[in-house]
């Protein structure tokens, strides 16, 4: 959902960096991208390695979620390029759809809804709903349960690393389109494809319809 559908990275960084600066805390941009794609326990785990034991976790995460939450529970994050005309085109073929997020669930679907996507998918499955993290594949096992499919033959669409690690182990074909994170310079294997953007997922779908 965040950096693939939703434009919400970059405000999610916008929003670290404010709050680092409240603590006159110079932030270092590359710990927080390691960030990307976890949650709150791995990403406490990542800032205080990577600024040292005095970080001040608790209180740069309090004024951090509600510089965010604040804006995204009231204003709708910017949908990313090419995410509308993919999900029409499902909607089209009927390919049923779900989102696999380590958001929480009222947050996810507070935004999901404030963008107009939230009836656009089947299934919603959040961070709040399954016991392992991605990297773990647990979410998107959950998805294709849910969806009644296996899992060899759904696509997963993921921005990180961390996703993308996700969805191979769940079985699925993944596309990664980067977003604040380069991907590696190789894909992992003959089920992980980088595309620069979802227009080239829509263009991949079309020919796997022969449409």
């Amino acid at each position: 959902m965040d950096g693939l559908l939703l434009d919400s990275e970059r405000l999610a960084m916008e929003y670290f960096v404010a709050a680092c600066q409240e603590h006159s805390i110079d932030p270092d941009l590359t710990v927080y991208r390691r960030c990307i794609g976890t949650r709150d326990e791995e990403t406490q785990r990542i800032l205080t390695h990577g600024y040292g034991p005095g970080f001040p976790f608790a209180s740069i995460q309090a004024s951090w979620i509600h510089l965010y939450e604040t804006h995204t529970q009231e204003r709708a994050v910017d949908t990313k390029a090419g995410a509308l005309p993919l999900l029409d085109r499902c909607a089209e073929l009927e390919i049923p759809c779900g989102v696999a997020t380590s958001t929480s669930g009222k947050l996810a679907r507070r935004k999901l809804e404030l963008a107009g996507l939230l009836s656009r998918f089947e299934v919603v499955v959040t961070g709040d709903m399954v016991a392992l993290a991605k990297p773990d594949p647990e979410a998107y096992l959950e998805v294709a349960r849910a969806l009644m499919l296996d899992p060899s033959v759904c696509w997963a669409l993921e921005d990180s690393e961390i996703g993308v690690r996700s969805a191979l182990a769940a079985g699925f074909t993944v596309y990664q389109v980067p977003d604040l994170v380069e991907a590696s310079e190789h894909p992992v294997g003959p089920e992980h494809l980088i595309v620069n953007s979802l227009d080239d997922v829509l263009i991949a779908l079309n020919r796997a319809v022969g449409g």
